[in-house]
């Protein structure tokens, strides 16, 4: 009995990343390639001068071993496309951060980080013991107290989790070991939800620029509302792009919070008399 509940210990959150990974790959990846791939082929009858319709009736005739051979074909193209249509988002949202970082609106040279407002919310006695029970996270109190004893010094945008941008691989540490813990631990804590809005949103970019060139080249829409179109998918582009560094910076964060949001729960949860607690959970 002990070694089948060992066993389901360990593999429900190996179950859980699974699940995780699949549901991210099929949203972010799989179903965008799909859609691409069935755009590309639209542009390219068109621009092949080939009737559309005739040649989906040809497709529709396949039967037996070819049809076998042309969904597996079709789909791991979509997964290929979908991939590199994912990774052109990252790479769109890694440049627009950095372009809207040039901008002096966007500079803060003093700004409390998000260490600060998680003392400010948790109080620092609980906070303190939140660092005694992570001890990943004592650094973060250095980075405020090295700031501190420099009040003279620009500091740089803050990052998520509560250093410096430029300390990025303690930034990237701090970050993981939050996420993973509340994976594991608390996973109706987890903010994997953020994470696939982020690649949904970026999955997208590629989609809604691939239709206004269906539109443009392959439609038989007005001139004016070809033209119109042109600034619409932009301001769509630029709204995604805005949605997704939102998300994504809020991330670290989240993370944060809702690491403290766990030892809260679990220390009012072993403080609650028994009879509460097993009546909130039959309830």
């Amino acid at each position: 009995m002990e070694l089948a509940s060992g066993l389901a210990t360990t593999m429900r959150p190996m179950s859980s990343g699974l699940g995780f990974y699949v549901t991210k790959e099929i949203a972010s990846v799989l179903l965008p390639g799909v859609v691409v791939l069935t755009e590309l082929t639209v542009l390219a009858a068109k621009v092949a001068q080939v009737d559309i319709g005739s040649l989906w009736k040809s497709l529709g005739s396949i039967t037996g071993a070819g049809l076998v051979l042309l969904v597996i074909l079709g789909v791991s193209g979509a997964y290929v496309i979908g991939y590199l249509t994912r990774e052109l988002g990252f790479m769109t949202l890694l440049m627009t951060d950095k372009l809207l970082d040039r901008f002096p609106t966007r500079r803060r040279t003093v700004s409390p980080s998000d260490w600060v407002l998680v003392r400010r919310f948790f109080g620092d006695r609980f906070t303190d013991d939140l660092v005694t029970l992570h001890p990943v996270l004592r650094h973060l109190d250095r980075e405020l107290n090295e700031r501190e004893s420099q009040p003279d010094v620009a500091v740089p945008p803050v990052q998520g989790s509560g250093v410096r941008k430029g300390d990025v691989t303690h930034s990237t540490t701090v970050f993981t070991y939050n996420k993973n813990w509340l994976r594991q631990y608390a996973p109706l804590l987890g903010i994997e939800h953020m994470e696939i809005e982020v690649n949904i949103l970026l999955s997208t970019l590629s989609p809604v620029g691939l239709l206004a060139g269906n539109i443009l080249v392959a439609s038989n829409v007005p001139l004016w509302l070809k033209i119109a179109f042109v600034p619409i998918t932009g301001l769509i582009c630029y709204a995604i792009l805005k949605s997704a560094i939102r998300v994504k910076r809020a991330e670290p964060w989240a993370a944060l919070l809702h690491l403290g949001f766990d030892m809260a729960m679990r220390t009012a949860q072993s403080m609650y008399p028994t009879a509460i607690t097993t009546g909130g959970a039959n309830s």
